[in-house]
């Protein structure tokens, strides 16, 4: 059975999407700075459109679910309610965090990974997430958290690894996506909503 997968990401710095179909990546794109979240709907158009593909042939959305910008993860979710709708494609959500952990290349047994995720504000907190390896699988130990790095206290066994603004780990956000369609785990759009973690605080301007 062929399958076509429409992965998106707009809780990262640099948002972009990628689609597969049977298992191999047809295209990418990455878009260079948060401010252009809003722009990524037009680009899978265009892309879609320049690769001859039909957006009605989508089997499966999935969204890189946050944590990450707050902008950024509103756009994603619209965009995602959006095409699942009007495609009849299924959503599958899958925590940033997971797919920053999953992205280490080590499977040793022993190993613990601390993945982090800059909450995008000014308080230089960081979205945070536990992980060990058992049987090759990379496995969350607790309920995500939020931080600030020099308040982790790890032992020598355990690696923090944070999310680079450059990179976008679409192979890895695949392979996630894969196993939790093997899971069943399909996300309810009518009820779906981004992960947070913490509520969005706005700047307030002073009005002298």
């Amino acid at each position: 059975m062929i399958l076509n997968i429409l992965l998106v990401d707009t809780a990262s710095y640099n948002p972009g999407y990628s689609y597969w179909v049977n298992g191999n990546e047809l295209f990418r794109r990455i878009l260079k700075g948060e401010k252009n979240a809003d722009m990524i709907i037009y680009r899978i158009v265009e892309d879609f459109k320049a690769n001859r593909c039909n957006l009605k042939d989508i089997d499966y959305f999935s969204l890189a679910n946050g944590p990450g910008s707050f902008t950024g993860l509103r756009v994603g979710s619209a965009i995602s309610k959006g095409i699942c709708l009007s495609t009849g494609a299924k959503l599958v959500q899958v925590n940033s965090l997971d797919i920053l952990a999953n992205s280490y290349p080590d499977t040793k047994e022993g190993i613990v990974i601390i993945a982090l995720i800059p909450s995008n504000s000014k308080t230089n907190e960081y979205y945070c997430g536990r992980y060990h390896i058992r049987k090759g699988e990379m496995v969350l130990d607790s309920d995500y958290f939020v931080t600030e790095p020099g308040s982790i206290k790890r032992n020598e066994n355990e690696l923090l690894i944070y999310q680079n603004d450059e990179i976008v780990f679409f192979d890895t956000h695949y392979r996630l996506t894969m196993k939790m369609i093997e899971e069943n785990k399909i996300t309810n759009i009518a009820v779906s909503e981004p992960f947070y973690m913490k509520e969005f605080e706005p700047v307030k301007k002073i009005i002298k």
